[in-house]
């Protein structure tokens, strides 16, 4: 019998790595009432039963859970979320956009907020990001030229804080009357220490969508929507029903449960222990040869959350030393792109796992001396190409392949997003310019890591046939 998806799981299990990566529970059974779950995984895999609730339509045991849940968090409204962080961005562009209404959007802002653009038919007023010079590291929008060339009638904002490596900066124009929404998926944890920056629900979030799975140890695919005053709530849950499971699973509901009882009762005590980990890993990488770990310094006048760890090392592409991490040492950590890696430390992680992580580093920088590294990563983005059709009216536009070289000034069909540095390069509805064009063909001939076109060749890109 060939179970190929069990199989890779396996082996996985086998190999016993050390998981600097999500889901932030690292793969062990440290919800208190886990017993429950994994003894009894299928009788608790229920349907809408009397006495058990409904997600879509709660008045019982789930609303119950959702308030105890905004009372942790500090919010006027929470939700339970079971499609994931991407189902609380759909549902807050779904409840406070309209078509052709401007949404401000950082450029770097996660697939989801396109998916939401094509539900909506709104349009996007997309702000360039800033890198850091030296190391490649997306740093977020340049917040003064965002005062000086932004249109005055923008009232929906959305926010990316913090970023996958963990870079944080205040919300975008909260001295002006907007709805801000927030993609504070990596961010679940800031509520429960002091020492990490502060949650946009207590800055003025309307909408802040938590990835619970990335760090504080729910089952992946879970999340939580927190909702100001502000937000119209029966509208709210007529959007959550329309981009969640109408079969929602009660084992996910349940360990969200799970993880709001343990932070509650257990979140300060995990959370201090889970930074002296990532200060032990961040002091002991710096000391060593070759190597740079992200400090605030670095980010300023940004904030830095301290439980992504980013690695830089002047021998090895970030590719290569994720590759030996792991090949070698037993340690997979979340994120490699040409630059830098990322690995994520949470409640659930020891200083055991610290110091093994600063041992194999220790002992690479020994190996790779005299290494020089070889770079593939562009150093200019191309500019934000002028938009010509909204990402709803290029979506449902009849398409053609044409030869790269020949799309200049045509309209894209689709999206370009090259790793590193992970941010859209082309979106449907934008004009083809000619630096997108060499950007492709940069990426093509240098292997360059990417996702988006239909034409795995880089030979040709869906345009809109007008």
């Amino acid at each position: 019998m060939r179970t190929p998806i069990l199989d890779s799981l396996n082996n996985y299990i086998i190999e016993n790595n050390v998981r600097l990566h999500m889901p932030g529970h690292k793969g062990k059974p440290i919800l208190p009432g886990h017993n429950l779950i994994e003894s009894n995984v299928y009788g608790i895999d229920v349907t809408e039963l009397p006495g058990i609730d409904d997600l879509h339509n709660p008045t019982g045991a789930i609303e119950e859970s959702e308030k105890l849940v905004a009372g942790l968090f500090g919010a006027s409204s929470s939700y339970f979320l079971i499609n994931g962080a991407t189902a609380g961005i759909q549902a807050a562009f779904l409840t406070s956009v309209i078509p052709k209404k401007e949404v401000l959007i950082p450029r770097n802002s996660h697939k989801s907020v396109l998916s939401s653009l094509f539900f909506t038919g709104a349009k996007p007023v997309y702000v360039p990001i800033e890198f850091h010079e030296e190391y490649g590291v997306p740093l977020g929008v340049n917040l003064d030229l965002l005062k000086q060339d932004i249109k005055e009638n923008i009232e929906i904002v959305f926010n990316v804080r913090p970023t996958y490596e963990g870079i944080v900066q205040p919300l975008l124009m909260i001295d002006k009357k907007c709805t801000q929404i927030v993609d504070e998926a990596h961010g679940a944890h800031f509520k429960f220490n002091r020492f990490l920056p502060k949650s946009s629900i207590d800055l003025g979030g309307d909408y802040v969508v938590h990835g619970t799975h990335k760090t504080l140890g729910s089952l992946t695919q879970t999340g939580l929507l927190h909702v100001s005053n502000n937000v119209d709530k029966a509208k709210l849950r007529l959007s959550l029903s329309l981009v969640q499971s109408t079969s929602p699973s009660y084992i996910l509901l349940a360990s969200l449960e799970l993880m709001r009882y343990n932070i509650e009762r257990n979140g300060e005590k995990l959370l201090a222990n889970c930074l002296e980990v990532a200060n032990y890993i961040r002091e002991k990488v710096n000391e060593v040869s070759g190597f740079h770990c992200l400090i605030p310094e670095d980010v300023h006048p940004r904030e830095l959350d301290p439980t992504k760890i980013v690695v830089i090392y002047n021998r090895l592409t970030g590719y290569r030393l994720a590759q030996i991490l792991r090949e070698d040492y037993g340690i997979q950590v979340e994120m490699a792109l040409d630059k830098y890696l990322v690995a994520i430390v949470t409640l659930y992680d020891d200083l055991d796992i610290g110091k093994r992580f600063v041992k194999a580093i220790k002992d690479i920088s020994e190996k790779f001396k005299g290494e020089s590294i070889q770079s593939n990563c562009p150093v200019v983005m191309p500019p934000i190409p002028p938009q010509k059709k909204l990402p709803r009216e290029a979506l449902f536009a009849s398409k053609r392949k044409v030869r790269i070289e020949e799309a200049h000034g045509l309209i894209s069909g689709e999206t370009f997003c090259p790793y590193p540095p992970g941010i859209p390069i082309i979106c449907p509805g934008e004009l083809i310019t000619h630096e997108v064009i060499e950007f492709i063909k940069y990426i093509k001939l240098s292997d360059g890591h990417w996702q988006g076109f239909s034409d795995r060749n880089l030979n040709a890109i869906l345009i809109v046939d007008e």
